[in-house]
């Protein structure tokens, strides 16, 4: 699930008072830290095309 998807269903839940304060607030940690994660994994793979690049690599 993407991070998006997991913060539009956070809300609905916590509308809906289906979670705690604290529940929603973990979530939310979770859900970042996951964004986070696919961040790095994106910039990683720029960093690798743009280093092929440079060294003249194309696919």
């Amino acid at each position: 699930m993407t991070a998006e998807a997991q913060l539009k269903r956070l809300r609905a839940s916590f509308a809906a008072d289906e979670y705690t304060v604290a529940e929603v607030i973990e979530a939310t940690k979770r859900t970042f830290d996951n964004l986070r994660k696919e961040m790095d994994e994106r910039i990683s793979a720029l960093e690798r095309r743009v280093k092929e690049l440079e060294a003249g690599v194309v696919k």
